[in-house]
């Protein structure tokens, strides 16, 4: 019986808990509503806790940046719309307002890691899979062929066409690879100091919204060269990653 009364005591206990407990898609849906009745602020901490809960996707990103957007947060606001336009680069909402939210505040896009923006239509999950198939495909047209005596000019042209998707695909692969490794500045003076170390003298100070390239890390820390050519070491928390 005692066992039994301390299941009870423990279940009467956690009730509570699990009865408070939301889910990502309730936190997102208030965040939503606080948005509509412009209180901003709720609506952000309801979407981050949305991401916490696992929710993370382009839509919560792209609502979460307008959220930043309204807040005044120029650096998060310019990061949540990257991560929209990573998650899914097909959503033309997200990619307009990041291009004019960019303009309006003198902030730096970087799609120039594509050398078209053609290679921004498929994600990078997408142009792995045509790698890979469209590789097997020009190897099969090479080999397959000889075999079965039917070696011909229109064989070696579906191979150099499948071998050229293979190359263009791995050349977005890159852009994206580039592209999520891009850190953002999410606060005003970000410090950037000579070495990843939180006492380190400080080199320069980068404004909010400044975009950078993580060329290594270092425990909590990067080597970002900005876009307004700083160079040095600055925290995970100050500079933060498109990529997850």
């Amino acid at each position: 019986m005692r066992i039994f009364r301390f299941i009870f005591l423990l279940f009467a206990i956690a009730l509570p808990a699990f009865a408070n407990a939301q889910t990502a898609d309730e936190f997102f849906m208030l965040g939503n509503t606080a948005y509509k009745n412009g209180e901003y602020a709720r609506a952000k901490e309801n979407y981050m806790d949305a991401m916490k809960a696992g929710g993370a996707s382009a839509e919560l990103s792209f609502n979460l940046a307008n959220t930043c957007a309204k807040l005044g947060n120029k650096g998060e606001a310019l990061l949540y719309y990257l991560r929209a336009v990573y998650e899914n680069p097909r959503m033309r909402e997200a990619e307009a307002n990041l291009e004019m939210f960019a303009k309006d505040n003198s902030l730096t896009v970087p799609f120039d890691v594509f050398p078209s923006k053609f290679m921004m239509e498929l994600s990078d999950s997408e142009w792995a899979l045509a790698a890979f198939v469209s590789f097997w495909i020009g190897v099969l047209a090479l080999v397959f062929p000889p075999l079965f005596a039917r070696k011909n000019a229109a064989w070696i042209f579906a191979a150099i066409i499948a071998f050229a998707i293979t190359a263009t695909s791995a050349t977005a692969l890159y852009g994206w690879h580039c592209f999520k490794d891009t850190a953002v500045a999410v606060r005003p003076d970000a410090p950037i100091r000579v070495s990843p170390t939180p006492d380190a003298p400080i080199v320069s100070m980068a404004a909010d919204g400044s975009i950078a390239i993580v060329k290594k890390r270092h425990g909590s820390f990067e080597y970002v060269e900005t876009d307004k050519k700083q160079y040095g070491w600055a925290s995970k928390d100050d500079f933060v990653t498109v990529g997850y």
